[in-house]
């Protein structure tokens, strides 16, 4: 993954590759560029699409809205890349894996397994890294009817 990393050119462009079970954003870090970095990216893996967010003044009601469409975010610690620019690191690396127990059209991914700046894997962050999921709603009367149904069925009762 790091060799990959820091021999990816991204001619400043976002590149996200998707397979079914695990996703990699790579993404340029220019002085211009900054203001998405402080925040983080949400990944839409249907859509093989990663928009990028600046999250420092948004409330929790704002983030949710943020991921009516994505499936994840990462939100990045303002000062991660801060440091990082100054150690002319070119390129962030953000992979998220699908989880084995999820089936394929599951919309809820797992958190994010490695985060890597330039060559150098990222970890012990302070802050941390957060994540953000949208987790699909569960009737709970439903579900509960469901089981009942089935148990009195098995029961014969």
């Amino acid at each position: 993954m790091e060799t990959f990393m820091s021999n990816t050119k991204t001619n400043d462009q976002v590149i996200k590759i998707a397979g079914n079970n695990i996703a990699l954003t790579v993404l340029p870090n220019k002085a211009n560029a900054s203001s998405f970095h402080i925040g983080g990216a949400l990944e839409t893996w249907d859509s093989n699409v990663t928009t990028l967010f600046n999250d420092s003044d948004v409330d929790s009601d704002q983030r949710l809205k943020q991921l009516e469409t994505s499936e994840a975010a990462v939100l990045l610690p303002a000062n991660l890349l801060t440091k990082n620019w100054n150690d002319n690191v070119t390129n962030t690396a953000i992979i998220i894996h699908r989880d084995y127990y999820n089936s394929k059209r599951e919309e809820v991914i797992s958190p994010v397994i490695g985060v890597v700046l330039g060559d150098a894997p990222v970890y012990k962050l302070d802050p941390p890294v957060k994540m953000v999921f949208k987790v699909p709603e569960v009737n709970f009367d439903s579900f509960l009817h469901s089981v009942l149904s089935w148990f009195l069925e098995f029961l014969d009762i």
